[in-house]
């Protein structure tokens, strides 16, 4: 009996892994771990010592970062 590999729909996915993630903002793996240390990145979850980012807060992190022109200051934080 062979094991098979269940994948998910990419569509259906709600996680992203840290490669994939760098992977679809065209960064390095190592330049996530170093908004996770620093900050000011997108948030992530540690589930059982494995670093996922959700894609809800990818897609509203990716909004956030939308600027008009280069002097915009983007959405005011409160």
């Amino acid at each position: 009996m062979s094991k098979q590999k269940h994948s998910i729909d990419p569509a259906k996915r709600r996680f992203l892994t840290e490669h994939e993630l760098a992977q679809r903002w065209s960064v390095s793996a190592k330049q996530l771990q170093k908004l996770r240390t620093t900050g000011g990145g997108c948030p992530f979850h540690k589930l059982n010592g494995a670093i996922r980012y959700r894609l809800r807060d990818i897609k509203q992190y990716e909004q956030n970062a939308r600027r008009l022109h280069t002097s915009d200051e983007g959405p005011v934080k409160s």
